[in-house]
Order: structure tokens, then C-alpha cells, then sequence
């Protein structure tokens, strides 16, 4: 067969790429990478991972001039700097017993990359079936550092100073250099373990090697594989070992804070359910989904799911809640106000967050009065956004008397907010929708829109 182009991002990796032909995601793997892939051995061991829910699904197709494999198609991509700190703490595991089991089969991963790790239904899967690898005796572990810098330090500078690992990840693709994390973490907690060990000894050997020239070169170093093994072993019960980031934020009790009635979240489930039921798409996103009380609705009628929000407390919870269940939500950390751009190289190695997966359906619930007032964000400008999301969709309208609007007022100026009212709300959504029904939820004079464009 010919063998199809490399997807633009694709490039990292002098043996294998990613190329899609036909609507179909391949691996195409040359040189030694292709020489393992095509191993019967190899293939038996991943069958039987892939039985198992670690590893993607893949079929082989015939070529003579590579080893092409068709892998299956991941729902939504997502990318480490969109995790929560119970997703990325998974994924390093996931990353490590797979380590563990290959190398007992005399293989080894080539990398250390969260970005080799998706979710399918709140369930982290290896995706990068080319980072596979014979084991050489004898040799190092050259992805140790890359590990700590992408898994590893992340997860610390959360579960240590309850600092959020995300602008981290998404200011550097290459993660957090144990020198940058030595610096925040507090005197006392850089000579205690684990970052005694992962941390402050190796921002010193780093400074150190480059001090001498780097002399010393790890390649003429000598491992064992048993010690290599328990290498895997150690940093898996480190990273097992992590208290999540301590305390929640204002919006995780934010539907149990007693402002919002009984009535009032009743009536706003069964109207949702109502009209996602009947409108059954394959695909919705839930912007502004808190702990997912209704992205789990949705789910019941969608396909897949996608749930952001600004606030990891509550994504983690929402993730935590649905990892032992077969929804297919993917909880992820986003702002709607700055989300995810195009990252790497020409803006090609990670793509844009709202330029990824299907348009279908959306949920814009209790969300409205945040973007306009907090994100000064003028009705118009969000209503042409959603109108981006979409076809069809949900948004709630919340009133000026509403508590939690009067919240979000009560230290601004009036000159300092774009015009907010229904009439000046329901314009600016008619101009990009037509508004199929409106539902005044009891106890609280907001409304919900069922919403659909031409």
C-alpha cells in the first residue's frame, strides 16, 4: 500500500508517526519500531493488553514497506494540562504497570509522556503503540527524567503546596525541571522524601553535569533489569502514595449551598432530561458542568460527553464519580474564558481545545452571568460563541435579582458591565438560534432556552 502523510503534528518520532486515511486514525512504524510492532510475540502480548483496557485497539494492515497499524478512534483527545490530579495520577500509573509488564517480556517504553495517555470513559488508555521498544540489558531507563518532569512533579506541587499543576503543564510541554520545583517547594519538604530523592538530588546532578560538561554519560552506565524493576516499583508507590491537593473551592458545594431550592434543581433536571432525550445526539459538551449533575443527565441519552470547567476540585470529584462506571463523560479542567490553544511546534502538536471533537449539542447552564459580568464578555459575543459549539443547546438565563448574580455585582460598577436583561439576552440569542422553547424554572425566575440553528 501507499503509505499515507504524517498528520502535521506528527513529526517527533523518526520510526513511527500518526497519519488518518479515510476518516481512520493509522500508526505507521519503520525501522526497529516497525520490527518489534510486526514481532507475533509482541502482537500476542498486546492483544492482551488491549483485553485488558490498558492499551489502544489495533489491526494490523498489509504493507511492504512498513509495519501500518489501524488503532481505534479515541472519542476526544484531551491533554495533561486539561487533567485534574486524580486523572494525571492514573495515567502515571497506567504509564508504570505498563512499564512493569513489558519489561518483563524484554520490552520498554522509549518515553515517559503523559501525552501518550488518553481517556475513554473516565479510564486512562496507552495510546502510542511506537514508543515500544526491545530491552537492551543492561541500560538505564533514559525516560526517568521525563517521567518526573511530566507525571511525577506535577502531581508534588499539587499534593505538597496545593498549587495547581495545569498553568504549568500548559506554559511548558515539556513539564516542570526538578529545578523550577525545588525552588517553590518549602526548605523543609526539599530534604524529605520523595522529593529528596526525585526532586533536590536531581536539580543538583543536573547542575552539576552541566558544571563538569557532562562528563559522566549515563549510556556507559550498567542497570539491572531487577533494579530497573523496582525502580518502576518505588515511583509507582510514590506516586500511590500522594495526598490529593487539600480543601475545595467555592463552586464544588455549589449546587448543595442552599440558595438553589429543591424545586428549583428538580424542575432544571427533568427539563434537560426532557430535551436531551428527545433530541438524542451523539455528542455534547457541558460547558460550566461543576460536579457534572448534568453531564451525567446528558449521558443518559449521548453518546459521549465532554464536561469542563474552570475549578479541578470539582472536575476531579466528577472524575472520581464516574472512573468505576461505564458513562462515557470526560471530565476536563477548561475555562471557557481562556481555553486550551494551539501548542508545539507551528501550532501543530496539540490542537486548539474547542477545534477538537464533534459540534453536536450543548449545555450553557447557569454559566451565562459568569461569562457576561465576571469575564466581561458582551451577550452578543457569547451568543455568537455558542452558536460555534453547537447547532443545538441549552443555556439558562439568569435574572439580575438571582442571589448569585446580586454576588457577582455587589463590588463592581454599574459602568464597568456590558447591558444584561432577558430582553437584551433573548435578542442577542435570536440572532443566532431559533428558540424552539423556553421553561421559567419554579422558585428562582431563570430559564432555560432549547435552542437550534438552521
Amino acid at each position: 500500500m501507499h503509505l499515507p502523510e504524517r498528520m502535521a503534528g506528527s513529526f517527533r518520532d523518526p520510526e513511527c508517526y500518526v497519519a488518518i486515511a479515510e476518516d481512520t486514525f493509522l500508526r505507521v512504524a519503520t525501522g526497529l519500531t516497525g520490527e518489534v510492532l510486526s514481532d507475533p510475540a509482541v502482537r500476542a502480548l498486546l492483544d492482551r493488553l488491549v483485553a485488558r483496557g490498558r492499551l489502544i485497539g489495533f489491526e494490523p494492515i498489509a504493507s511492504s514497506d512498513a509495519t501500518v497499524l489501524r488503532v481505534e478512534t479515541i472519542p476526544f483527545i484531551s491533554y495533561p494540562y486539561e487533567w485534574s490530579f486524580e486523572m494525571l495520577r492514573d495515567a502515571a500509573l497506567v504509564h508504570l504497570d505498563l512499564q512493569i509488564e513489558l519489561l518483563d517480556a524484554d520490552l520498554i517504553l522509549k518515553d515517559a509522556s503523559p501525552y501518550n495517555v488518553q481517556f475513554r470513559q473516565c479510564r486512562p488508555l496507552f495510546i502510542d503503540l511506537g514508543s515500544i521498544a526491545r530491552y537492551v540489558p543492561g541500560q538505564p531507563w533514559a525516560a526517568y527524567s521525563q517521567f518526573c518532569q511530566l507525571f511525577l512533579n506535577p502531581l508534588l506541587l499539587s499534593s505538597i503546596l496545593s498549587v495547581p499543576f495545569q498553568p504549568f503543564l500548559r506554559a511548558s510541554l515539556d513539564g516542570i525541571p526538578p529545578a523550577t520545583l525545588a525552588r517553590l517547594l518549602p526548605m523543609h519538604r526539599r530534604w524529605l522524601p520523595p522529593a529528596l530523592t526525585h526532586v533536590t538530588l536531581q536539580a543538583f546532578l543536573n547542575r552539576h553535569s552541566s558544571a563538569v560538561g557532562n562528563a559522566t554519560d549515563s549510556r556507559t552506565m550498567t542497570v539491572p533489569k531487577t533494579a530497573m524493576r523496582r525502580q518502576f516499583e518505588r515511583l509507582r508507590g510514590t506516586v500511590v502514595g500522594l495526598s490529593r491537593p487539600s480543601g475545595t473551592s467555592n463552586w464544588s458545594t455549589y449546587t448543595n449551598d442552599g440558595v438553589h431550592s429543591t424545586e428549583y434543581v428538580q424542575a432544571k433536571s427533568e427539563v434537560v432530561r426532557s430535551i436531551v432525550t428527545r433530541a438524542h445526539p451523539e455528542f455534547v459538551w457541558d460547558l460550566g458542568s461543576n460536579t457534572g449533575r448534568f453531564a451525567q443527565i446528558a449521558g443518559e441519552s449521548a453518546s459521549h460527553v465532554v464536561a469542563i470547567d474552570s475549578d479541578e476540585s470539582c472536575i476531579d470529584a466528577m472524575y472520581v464519580a464516574h472512573r468505576s462506571t461505564a458513562s462515557d463523560i470526560l471530565p476536563l479542567v477548561v475555562d471557557v474564558l481562556n481555553p486550551s490553544p494551539a501548542q508545539g511546534w507551528f501550532g501543530t502538536e496539540r490542537t486548539a481545545f474547542f477545534a477538537r471533537g464533534r459540534r453536536d449539542f450543548f449545555l450553557a447552564l447557569a454559566l451565562t452571568h459568569h461569562v457576561c459580568v465576571s469575564g466581561h464578555v458582551p451577550l452578543d459575543e457569547w451568543a455568537r460563541f455558542l452558536s460555534t459549539i453547537g447547532r443545538r443547546g441549552i443555556v439558562e438565563f439568569v435574572p439580575t435579582d438571582d442571589p448569585m448574580f446580586r454576588k457577582l455585582v455587589q463590588w463592581r460598577s454599574p459602568e464597568g458591565i456590558h447591558p444584561y436583561g432577558q430582553a437584551a439576552f433573548e435578542a442577542a440569542i435570536r440572532t443566532h438560534f431559533r428558540v424552539v422553547t423556553t421553561s421559567v424554572l419554579p422558585g428562582s425566575g431563570r430559564v432555560l432556552y432549547f435552542v437550534e440553528s438552521d
